[in-house]
């Protein structure tokens, strides 16, 4: 019987720690761009007096444009011809020059329900030819303009992008209620064909905490029950080992792994059903932003049962020529291999091995890892040697894309407990993998589509075996000659003759021959498919452009086509005598 790890470390499966930061805070949008709401006046006097007073909450705006209304943005007016953001604008004003003006005023009053939840500020500001930002008064930042600031300040020449301005204010500025956004837009001068504003104010907001990762995950079957490892969707504090009940008893002791991942331990319940719940009011709050206690979800359970028998783990997939396919946290295409547990109980792989050597199979330790059921896991294969199991792991080997290799998955105790090797392993093929049929894991085959951590195909499109010739690759002046191809029974062979581009093959040049191509495909595969055999071969035969007797040619297989060539040969039949040439490719 296989069994479990009897020590599970605690652990984060490698995807959901990439998932926890992105989890941890949620981007809100508090202005977003072409929003309404906008009042604005033209610089053709200071806004107010004193100069800065008009960028405060406290100012009265009602008598700015528009008269009794909001305008949208984007505001400004367009070049002749306007395409891009010029093309989107919403509230067109006179050019400078018909307006005699070079800056605009505006202001937009937002809400925030609850600012001391909000742990960061990004300001985007689409603008031509420059500009000055203030929150509630208080200047964020600015572009193309310097001090001192009046109606007659012109902007730098700059033409409006999607990019544009990106700015980081502090959260402190903003008010839990009404606040405002000022921005001053400068022209280049009074002759300037453009000018362009718009501006979107977007948060982070502090959520609640919340359960990301169990492991073991809730419901499974285990043999081995004194530790639950859970992971937070962001750092928290105020851990204790009561939180957690097991059976309506609070854990004996809990350790800290990071400050989202925490195990807890507790003696080991007795066999069958064990419930798992969270106290009541655990304390448990984030430590980010405003502090945000975490809402305990339902309980679950698990069953324990030390005499389950734990299913071996399989080498699932594999790919071994990975040129434009999934790329790994580097950005680089390495190779990779896919476990698969298939069974009902979680297997730690402590004390398991990888290798691609039959003299050294204890080449790559997996780290203590635990695959539950029915879960996969992707190794890549890059001699990178990355073994944490918090992050994507590595191997210290690569796999070989030749016939005849090895890979293996070993075992405590140096057992073997899944491989490919000599007629199991084939050559390999770019971007296609090999592996196991998901009902059947005795039935291999290549996959088109490949599936890391995923199932794998159970139908599709095979590669047919390489035929077989009855000529060796080679030059012949015989005055007649036959050559048959035979192929396994189920396999259609298809053949044009037609002209090449002018090529010379053993000094003769090859447009005076006809090249006889031959593609072998897979034909009537079951709905699942037997093991996919290897990649089927083309082969050419270059012969004499003539339609007389002479040559011959006769598939062994009676399933088979002829095609005419584009030059009008017979279809099949003789050629005259004359040199040919037989290659294989």
């Amino acid at each position: 019987m296989q069994t479990l790890s009897r020590f599970i470390r605690p652990i984060s499966l490698a995807a959901a720690v990439a998932a926890l930061a992105a989890v941890s805070v949620q981007a809100a949008e508090i202005i977003p761009f072409r929003s309404g709401g906008w009042k604005y006046v033209l610089g053709t006097q200071e806004a107010s007096n004193p100069t800065d007073v008009w960028r405060l909450l406290s100012f009265e705006d009602s008598a700015w444009l528009p008269a009794g209304s909001t305008a949208s943005a984007p505001v400004g007016y367009p070049s002749g011809g306007a395409t891009g953001l010029e093309a989107e604008i919403q509230t067109t004003l006179p050019t400078s020059a018909a307006g005699a003006y070079t800056s605009v005023f505006l202001r937009k009053q937002f809400v925030v329900a609850n600012a001391a939840e909000l742990t960061g500020l990004t300001l985007q500001v689409q603008y031509d030819d420059g500009f000055v930002a203030w929150l509630n008064g208080v200047e964020v930042g600015r572009a193309g303009v310097a001090d001192p600031l009046t109606i007659a300040t012109l902007a730098s020449d700059h033409e409006v992008t999607v990019g544009e301005a990106t700015l980081t204010p502090s959260t402190g500025l903003l008010n839990t209620g009404t606040n405002v956004l000022a921005i001053q837009l400068f022209n280049s001068g009074t002759t300037s064909s453009d000018i362009f504003a718009d501006a979107r104010l977007s948060s982070t907001v502090d959520d609640a905490p919340f359960v990301l990762v169990t492991e073991p995950p809730p419901s499974g079957i285990v043999q081995d029950l004194s530790f639950v490892t859970i992971a937070f969707s962001e750092n928290v504090s105020g851990v204790d080992a009561a939180d957690l009940r097991i059976n309506g008893v609070g854990a004996t002791n809990v350790v800290q792994n990071n400050p989202r991942e925490y195990t807890f331990q507790f003696p080991a319940p007795p066999t069958g059903s064990v419930a798992v719940a969270w106290a009541p009011n655990p304390g448990i709050s984030d430590v980010d932003g405003l502090s945000t206690a975490f809402v305990p979800g339902a309980a679950w359970s698990y069953t324990l049962d030390p005499n389950a028998i734990a299913e071996a783990i399989i080498i699932s997939e594999f790919m071994a020529d990975n040129e434009n396919g999934v790329s790994d946290e580097d950005g680089t295409r390495s190779d990779w291999i896919e476990l698969y547990n298939p069974g009902l109980v979680d297997v730690g792989l402590n004390g398991w091995y990888l290798t691609d050597t039959e003299t050294n199979l204890t080449k790559w330790p997996l780290p203590n890892f635990i695959l539950g059921a029915n879960k996969y896991l992707r190794i890549w294969a890059s001699e990178k040697d990355r073994r944490s199991p918090a992050a994507p792991l590595h191997t210290n080997f690569k796999l070989s894309k030749s016939a005849g290799s090895f890979l293996a998955l070993v075992g405590p105790g140096a057992t073997i407990i899944s491989s490919f090797s000599g007629a199991t392993y084939p050559a390999q093929q770019a971007n296609v993998s090999f592996g196991r049929d998901r009902v059947d894991p005795n039935i291999l085959g290549y996959f088109i589509v490949p599936t890391p951590g995923a199932q794998n195909a159970t139908s599709g499109t095979g590669f047919a075996p390489a035929p077989t010739l009855s000529l060796e690759s080679g030059v012949y002046t015989n005055t007649s000659m036959s050559l048959v191809i035979t192929v396994p029974s189920g396999t259609t062979v298809r053949y044009d003759r037609r002209l090449g581009p002018d090529q010379y093959v053993d000094g003769v040049r090859r447009s005076d021959y006809v090249a006889e191509q031959h593609d072998l495909q897979s034909a009537g595969l079951p709905e699942r498919n037997r093991p996919f055999p290897e990649r089927g071969a083309r082969s050419q035969l270059h012969l004499p452009r003539c339609d007389d007797a002479g040559f011959q040619f006769q598939p062994a297989d009676s399933d088979h086509e002829h095609r005419r060539s584009r030059d009008g040969g017979k279809r099949g039949g003789w050629f005259p005598p004359h040199e040919g040439h037989v290659r294989r490719v």
